[in-house]
């Protein structure tokens, strides 16, 4: 019986998978870009002051060299690098998970995408972030909405015909419970705590999954449309220090 189970799981899995493109790499990529580039538009950066930024958590790297192209003086800190990243002409420093490797108050700007929700220190590195931003700097955290929870489950049902309990983040261990922790009101509450206070509020206007639905199949303008019906999947904060 158990054989049977697994075999009929196993074929509507290979009939409702087919929207899960394998173009999920490239897709960040075209997603992730357009949210800088409405976000430089949206929240202009005074040209007269210095444009110390720090790209926390620098992935595969392509953001940080999106502010280098923006004339940013760009650093950038991971808990760990890939051989590519190696000959770039940026500096991409490993640190410790806990301690940023960096003076107080260097940086006119820390930004960081979908980061934050993957932390365990959370607190502890709010604190490393605000000592290391300067007094009148800000922060640029953009992170996954409680829409992109939702419709990553759902997604995830249609897919593998069970609910996968995994979360995405490292803030609770299941994924229902993301749907509270990714919410705007928890991550207002998370950074007043540690004593920074929210400037601008926004989202991302994309809609997009965990599962890739689709992919680039599905254009830009599209995915637009789609997020004014079935909700953006990123919120974008700008937050300073609450001095």
């Amino acid at each position: 019986m158990k054989s049977v189970i697994k075999r009929t799981v196993k074929y509507l899995n290979k009939i409702t998978s087919f929207w899960c493109a394998n173009d999920q790499k490239e897709a960040l990529k075209e997603y992730r870009i357009y949210e800088i580039e409405n976000l430089m538009n949206y929240f202009k950066i005074d040209e007269n002051k210095s444009k110390n930024i720090l790209d926390f958590g620098f992935g595969d790297g392509f953001q940080s060299h999106f502010f280098k192209k923006k004339k940013f003086n760009v650093s950038a800190i991971d808990i760990n690098k890939n051989e590519e990243i190696n000959k770039s002409s940026i500096n991409f420093l490993v640190y410790d998970g806990k301690q940023i490797p960096f003076d107080d108050k260097k940086f006119d700007i820390v930004f960081s995408s979908n980061v934050l929700e993957h932390l365990t220190n959370l607190d502890q590195i709010q604190r490393e972030i605000y000592r290391v931003l300067k007094d009148d700097g800000f922060c640029i955290h953009i992170l996954p909405s409680s829409s992109w929870r939702f419709w990553t489950i759902l997604s995830s049902f249609l897919k593998y015909w069970y609910i996968d309990p995994r979360p995405h983040g490292e803030i609770t261990n299941n994924s229902l419970f993301e749907l509270a922790f990714f919410s705007r009101n928890f991550w207002e509450k998370n950074f007043k705590k540690n004593n920074f206070k929210l400037i601008k509020l926004f989202s991302n206007n994309l809609f997009y999954t965990g599962n890739n639905l689709f992919g680039l199949k599905i254009g830009m303008r599209k995915r637009i449309n789609l997020s004014k019906f079935l909700g953006s999947s990123c919120n974008i904060f700008i937050i300073k220090k609450n001095i």
